[in-house]
């Protein structure tokens, strides 16, 4: 509860600018609100069946031998084991490291298009300048 009343102030009244050379553009934060884990009410050895729509694209890839990242469609064979892999990091994020561990190690992800196949589209941030960096995404 403290954790979530520091964030809340941290984050309140903060200006957010998100420009390159060409735009700019100026956020004010005026609500920040946090959500019940739907995993809350499950005790340890509960199975639980959830289905997840991202509200964002989906960014998923592995890093080369340069350390850059190759970004993967829904089409390549390794896709699902990398999404899966991404989760446990974030999980491990949100969670302590043994309930994080817990979690993951009976999960079983499959990955289904509800209304159309994704379509692969590419971003840059921080365009046209030397930090510019561009993401592959896949969005439905």
């Amino acid at each position: 509860m403290a954790a979530e009343i520091f964030v809340k102030e941290l984050f309140m009244s903060q200006q957010i600018d998100i420009a390159d050379k060409k735009n700019k553009t100026r956020f004010i934060v005026e609500q920040v609100e946090s959500l019940p884990s739907p995993l809350d009410h499950f005790k340890n050895n509960d199975e639980a069946e959830l289905l997840v729509q991202p509200l964002s694209p989906v960014v998923c890839g592995l890093k080369n031998e340069k350390g850059n990242y190759v970004f993967k469609s829904p089409e390549d064979n390794r896709y699902e084991e990398i999404l899966y892999l991404n989760w446990e990091e974030k999980c491990r994020a949100v969670f302590r490291k043994d309930k994080a561990v817990n979690l993951m190690e009976n999960a079983f992800i499959q990955i289904a298009f509800l209304k159309n196949p994704p379509k692969s589209r590419l971003i840059k941030i921080k365009a046209d300048i030397v930090a510019e960096t561009k993401i592959r995404d896949c969005s439905s």
